[in-house]
């Protein structure tokens, strides 16, 4: 994928879901907000903006987030080959939101699987490690 955007979340609240205060995509609060999902490969993503994936907690649900994640209960683990470069984020790393997010057996959706234990893909301008 180039030249992409990717929102997490904006202002449009849709249709109100109390307890949570807007509508989910899932009837389940805890699902991870995930944008860009790695799963086998390769898979590349050039020249791409993230913004808005923050974790959040909902009357003691708490939903993970993150920009680049990788595929829940992936039984395939994804190859080195897969890549990232021109990366940009909207937010700062764990004080806003996530930029990259692997889930664990902790979390609802992700398993002890060979791809949810081997998760890669190279940083090949180092936008995502060290983004400028």
């Amino acid at each position: 994928m180039t030249d992409a955007l990717f929102v997490g979340e904006t202002d449009n609240i849709g249709m109100v879901d109390k307890p949570y205060g807007r509508s989910l995509p899932s009837p389940r609060p805890d699902n991870a907000l995930q944008g860009f999902v790695y799963y086998q490969g390769p898979a590349y993503l050039k020249n791409a903006y993230f913004t808005n994936y923050e974790e959040r907690t909902w009357n003691g649900f708490f939903r993970p987030a993150g920009a680049i994640s990788f595929r829940k209960e992936n039984t395939y683990p994804t190859t080195s080959q897969s890549s990232v470069e021109g990366i940009r984020f909207g937010f700062c790393d764990k004080t806003e939101g996530n930029f990259v997010y692997n889930g664990n057996t902790t979390v609802r959706g992700f398993g002890a699987f060979d791809g949810n234990l081997q998760a890669a893909f190279h940083d090949v301008d180092g936008s995502v490690d060290r983004p400028g």
